[in-house]
């Protein structure tokens, strides 16, 4: 088992460049949230729509099977 631990400990250390877009604002004039909640193993990591982000490797697949045009 060290052996696959040492490997998502290492996934974990390398970074990944993305920009999720914007959403629009809802039509009754209140403002959408513009941040993506991903949660991996208890750990929660919030994502910012509009700003280049660094996120880690299991973050963005999290997101890409989220978001397949990703």
């Amino acid at each position: 088992m060290a052996k696959i631990e040492s490997k998502a400990a290492a996934l974990e250390d390398v970074k990944v460049q993305i920009q999720l877009p914007l959403l629009p604002d809802d039509d009754s004039g209140v403002a959408v949230d513009q941040y993506e909640h991903v949660t991996i193993n208890g750990k929660t990591t919030l994502i910012k729509r509009g700003e280049v982000v660094d996120v880690s490797v299991p973050v963005f697949e999290q997101l890409k099977n989220k978001f397949p045009k990703l």
